[in-house]
């Protein structure tokens, strides 16, 4: 019994979702606008600390946040459902222990004593784990209350630079209602403003491009363009698939192409 205390009290189950205040912080920068996503929605808080009410899913919440005078960053923060408190797996396992014991009979136990003790921890053991789950899927799932998102202040933009996260444009992500005005049937970037010397710029990307994918990787929100960008390096090129009029076009940002 003890061991399927211990069980039960170790395992994480997929949990349910559900609706959740999460409070989105920028300290030392309040005033930041911030953008939160995942597969279930999109949700915007216009000045930070703010609270928002979001949908929790398996998937990360992804939170992208610029202050007005240009600093951004970025955070993931995962859902959990939480541990299970050993009732699960402690009702299952006397259940399917004595289903177990059931199953193979007083007979065969009363001619092999060992025999049933193996039957019933067998039972125990499968009724511990099925229970466990059922108790750990009854749990809602659940992000951080609160999420902190230290921004980064951006070097000026220069000619033939491009500090991480600083391509010279902003973005925001697209609902699927607004995907499919752009004749979209997917989420991506939309890109609301270019620098007047930027590379993004250089590389035309126009305002109103929705950028689709970063070097190969798919982009459904802001939050992932931010991390693609945060990881390029500089020195290489950057590819970006974007949704212009109805088409697909590729665009290269690279350091050498903003040169003059």
């Amino acid at each position: 019994m003890a061991a399927l205390l211990a069980a039960g009290c170790a395992v994480h189950g997929t949990g349910q979702p559900a609706l959740q205040t999460v409070r989105i912080e920028t300290p030392a920068q309040p005033g930041a606008r911030c953008e939160l996503s995942n597969d279930v929605g999109r949700w915007v808080v216009p000045s930070t600390p703010a609270a928002v009410e979001v949908g929790t899913s398996l998937q990360p919440l992804r939170v992208a946040c610029r202050a007005e005078g240009g600093s951004s960053g970025g955070v993931g923060a995962p859902a959990s459902a939480g541990k299970t408190g050993g009732a699960g797996a402690v009702a299952g396992g006397v259940v399917g222990g004595a289903a177990m014991a059931t199953v193979v009979g007083p007979a065969a136990f009363a001619l092999f004593p060992v025999l049933s003790v193996l039957a019933v921890a067998t039972g125990a053991a499968a009724g511990a784990t099925a229970g466990q789950t059922a108790e750990a899927r009854q749990r809602t799932l659940r992000y951080p209350d609160t999420i902190t998102v230290t921004l980064a202040t951006a070097a000026p933009m220069a000619l033939g630079t491009a500090p991480p996260g600083r391509l010279g444009m902003t973005v925001r992500g697209l609902s699927l209602a607004e995907a499919s005005g752009h004749g979209l049937d997917r989420r991506g970037a939309l890109v609301t403003g270019l620098a007047d010397v930027g590379l993004a710029r250089v590389a035309g990307v126009r305002v109103g491009d929705v950028v689709l994918a970063a070097s190969g990787i798919e982009i459904t929100d802001a939050a992932g363009l931010e991390d693609r960008v945060r990881l390029w390096r500089p020195d290489a090129p950057l590819q970006l698939t974007v949704w212009r009029d109805g088409r697909t076009i590729e665009l290269v940002v690279a350091p050498a192409a903003a040169k003059p």
